[in-house]
């Protein structure tokens, strides 16, 4: 057999592995979305056929004020998470990857383990304690003479409640990919730094975060997609509520499919949320690219 055909023989064979994934992703990702996009232009009869409207679901969301301000408030909770959690798993990362930590494998395993924990598991066991009146929480701030808080009643402290909860569910995962980039730093460049006379934030800046600029593209992309459609903790702790605080636009989307039933118009808000997620990502590439 010629080297040609071994090549064709071998890429054939890596085909025949991608394809029952290939084919996953199309009928559970890439399917629905190609379908929903469809259903925004009808609105949607489950009695009776689909009526044709054209653009008038979109126009409805665009003038529709609990839509745009379930959009506001996915737009800033994405603003402040990511930089929050990126920040708050770069430090733990940076401690945890310290020669002199003793059990360092057993301080990775427990900021890891509630990143694979369930996300209903995490959400109901935080809203009891948050629980105003018998929660953990204000137990422990009670013991240091701070009143109880009504953390998921107020909206000034629900959103805040429910970023604290999510960078402490997925900081693990971003431990995880700013720790593979640094063990990947040859100690040969800080012992060299250390020669010059380089301190702890000199080699920091020059050597770890330049590193870490690989970590920083990933953890930002894969954040930015997750936030901008986080729904499962806003169904479980707190329902959008108060006051349409929490009211992420991912949420807000089932609740027009599954209490409202406008079909239609969830799925609008389904392309809407897919074509800013798609061009917030087309801008972060093209700006990491133009700082490479």
């Amino acid at each position: 057999m010629s080297l040609k055909g071994k090549r064709l023989k071998k890429q054939s064979i890596f085909l025949l592995f991608i394809i029952p994934a290939l084919a996953i992703f199309i009928l559970f990702r890439g399917w629905p979305i190609i379908y929903s996009f469809i259903l925004s232009f009808f609105e949607v009869n489950i009695i009776s056929d689909n009526t044709f409207t054209g653009i008038s679901n979109y126009v409805a969301l665009l003038n529709d004020r609990t839509f745009l301000r379930s959009l506001w408030v996915t737009v800033k909770f994405t603003i402040i998470i990511l930089p929050l959690t990126i920040i708050w798993s770069l430090i733990v990362s940076v401690m945890l990857d310290n020669k002199f930590l003793k059990y360092s494998n057993i301080f990775k395993a427990l900021f890891f383990m509630p990143f694979v924990t369930s996300w209903v598991v995490i959400s109901i066991t935080w809203k009891w304690f948050l629980n105003a009146q018998f929660g953990l929480v204000n137990q422990v701030l009670g013991l240091f003479g701070i009143p109880p808080q009504d953390w998921l009643a107020n909206p000034r402290l629900a959103i805040w409640a429910v970023i604290f909860v999510t960078i402490w569910k997925m900081g693990g995962y971003f431990i995880l990919i700013f720790l593979a980039n640094l063990q990947m730093v040859d100690p040969v460049l800080y012992e060299a730094a250390e020669v010059d006379g380089a301190g702890f934030w000199s080699k920091f800046r020059y050597i770890t975060l330049n590193v870490l600029k690989p970590a920083f593209y990933v953890t930002i992309i894969t954040g930015t997609i997750f936030y901008f459609r986080t729904f499962v903790i806003i169904f479980s702790m707190t329902g959008g509520d108060p006051l349409g605080s929490t009211d992420l636009l991912a949420y807000h989307t089932y609740q027009l499919a599954f209490q409202s039933y406008s079909f239609g118009k969830s799925s609008a808000s389904i392309v809407f949320m897919f074509a800013i997620i798609v061009i917030v990502l087309l801008f972060q590439v093209a700006f990491f690219e133009r700082k490479e």
